[in-house]
C-alpha cells in the first residue's frame, strides 16, 4: 500500500526553500546588481522622486569593502535616503514569489502525462 503524497503547494519544505532564495536574491542580488532594487522606486520613493543607488568602495591593507546605498532623488538639488529595509522586504517578497512560481511551475510539467511526451 503506498502512501498518498502531499500537493506540492502544501508542502513547507517547498516555502522554506523560496523563502531562501527569496534572501539570497535579495541580499546578494541586491548588492552585486544595485539597479535590480529600481522597481522598488514607486513604492518606496514619493511622486517626483526616483530611486537612486551609489556605491563606495573602502580598502584596508589586504581587503576590500563595497557599500551600496539607497537614495530617494528629484534630479540634482534634493535627495533623502530611502528605506534599505523596505527595498530589502520587496526584493525578499518578489524572489520568494519568483521561486515558488517556478517550483510550481516544473511540478505541474512533471505530472503531465508521458503520453504527451513522445520520446
Amino acid at each position: 500500500m503506498t502512501k498518498k503524497s502531499r500537493p506540492l503547494w502544501r508542502n513547507p519544505w517547498l516555502f522554506g526553500v523560496a523563502i531562501f532564495c527569496g534572501f539570497m536574491f535579495a541580499a546578494v542580488g541586491t548588492a552585486a546588481v544595485p539597479s535590480s532594487a529600481q522597481w522598488t522606486s514607486s513604492i518606496v520613493c514619493s511622486a517626483p522622486y526616483n530611486l537612486t543607488h551609489q556605491s563606495s568602495d573602502t580598502s584596508y591593507g589586504n581587503t576590500s569593502q563595497e557599500s551600496v546605498g539607497f537614495n530617494c532623488s528629484d534630479g540634482p538639488g534634493r535627495s533623502h535616503a530611502a528605506n534599505t529595509i523596505e527595498i530589502f522586504g520587496l526584493q525578499l517578497l518578489l524572489g520568494t514569489l519568483v521561486c515558488c512560481g517556478l517550483a510550481l511551475g516544473s511540478a505541474a510539467l512533471m505530472r503531465i502525462p508521458r503520453a504527451l511526451h513522445p520520446a
